[in-house]
C-alpha cells in the first residue's frame, strides 16, 4: 500500500454499559498540512523507569489499635460532647450509638492516626479516655493500579519476583558457606 493509499481510522472506546464513545481528537489539520512523525516503543520495568510502572500508589500501613475507656467517657462527657467526640474524626471511624447513648468504633481500619480525638478529650480536660496505637504484626496494604493490568495480578506477580529474589539469596548464602 502507498502512502498516499493509507487512511486513518480512530479507536472505537466504549463505556462500562458498552456505549460506543466518540474518538479522542489529537490533532487537527487544515487543508494541505500533514504530519510527519516517528514513533519509537519500548518495553521496561518500573525499576528503570516509573513510566513502565502498572502502580500508581503502592501504600503498607500498620493496622491501627483504638481503645475507647467507655465508663471514662460516660462519666466526664456529656451526651452532646460524645456526639460532638464523633463528628471531629475526619475518617468517620466511630459512630454515635442512638440506643446506648455511646460511642462505638466503626471503622478501625480507616484510622489514620491524625489524633484529632485524643486532642479533643485532652482540650475537654478527659485524660486517657482514647488510646491510639499500631499493630506491629497486621498491615493494610494498599495498591493502585494505573489500569494497564489488574491489581491481583500485579500483586500476585510481585509477590513470585520476591519469591525468586529470596530463592536465589538462600543458595547464595548457602554456596558461599554464610549459612549452613
Amino acid at each position: 500500500m502507498a502512502v498516499d493509499e493509507v487512511t486513518l481510522a480512530p479507536v472505537v472506546y466504549s463505556d462500562d454499559q458498552g456505549v460506543e464513545l466518540p474518538p479522542i481528537t489529537l490533532v487537527k489539520l487544515a487543508k494541505n498540512q500533514q504530519l510527519d512523525f516517528e514513533l519509537i516503543a519500548k518495553k521496561g520495568i518500573g525499576k528503570i523507569h516509573a513510566k513502565w510502572s502498572p502502580v500508581s500508589a503502592c501504600i503498607m500501613l500498620k493496622q491501627p489499635i483504638v481503645e475507647l475507656d467507655q465508663e471514662k467517657m460516660q462519666k466526664e462527657m456529656t451526651e452532646g460532647q460524645r456526639r460532638e467526640f464523633v463528628k471531629k474524626c475526619p475518617r468517620k471511624v466511630y459512630a454515635f450509638n442512638e440506643a446506648r447513648k455511646t460511642v462505638d468504633i466503626e471503622n478501625v481500619d480507616d484510622c489514620v492516626l491524625c489524633e484529632e480525638c485524643t486532642k479533643y478529650t485532652q482540650i475537654l480536660g478527659v485524660e486517657k479516655a482514647v488510646k491510639l496505637s499500631e499493630n506491629d504484626f497486621k498491615f493494610i496494604f494498599t495498591v493502585e493500579s494505573t489500569g494497564a493490568l489488574d491489581v491481583e495480578y500485579i500483586v500476585e506477580q510481585s509477590m513470585k519476583i520476591l519469591q525468586r529474589k529470596m530463592t536465589s539469596l538462600t543458595e547464595c548464602l548457602t554456596k558461599y558457606s554464610i549459612i549452613q
